[in-house]
């Protein structure tokens, strides 16, 4: 019942805290593509607590790998992702594809999870330009 996926999910997250303090992994990719894999059958509040965690335990050689799989999880996890993409490097292109799909999660988001997910809009463009595209798109949506 809820009692045992909450366990076992509190161990998992127990076991996966630990990873903060390894300052090596042989194969790193490997290990992230596995515990992204494992995030599609996880209970909700797992997934959400996993996705908040991994900015702490990847390095940046796999950031890439882990925005391009939180995508995903944009319209169930929108605030734990916007969280997430904002404490991983991104290049240019890759934060205006990230900006873009989470500009397009605002509409169906709900009020409480405006603030964050504006926050990282705001914070992710990095020119002029992109702050009044940002500013625009908001406007359209919101």
């Amino acid at each position: 019942g809820g009692g045992k996926e909450a366990g076992e999910g509190c161990l998992a997250l127990r076991i996966l805290k630990q990873f903060r303090w390894v300052d090596y992994l042989e194969e790193e990719e490997l290990f992230v593509e596995r515990v992204l894999e494992s995030l599609g059958v996880c209970p909700p509040s797992l997934q959400r607590d996993v996705i908040l965690m991994l900015p702490e335990i990847v390095s940046d050689a796999v950031h890439d790998l882990v925005v391009e799989h939180l995508q995903d999880y944009l319209g169930s996890h929108a605030v734990a992702v916007a969280d997430a993409f904002g404490s991983l490097s991104m290049s240019p292109s890759a934060k205006a594809t990230v900006r873009d799909k989470v500009i397009q999660t605002l509409d169906s988001s709900s009020v409480a999870d405006l603030p964050v997910l504006v926050r990282f809009l705001v914070v992710s463009a990095s020119s002029a330009e992109a702050y009044g595209d940002v500013v625009d798109a908001i406007r359209r949506t919101i």
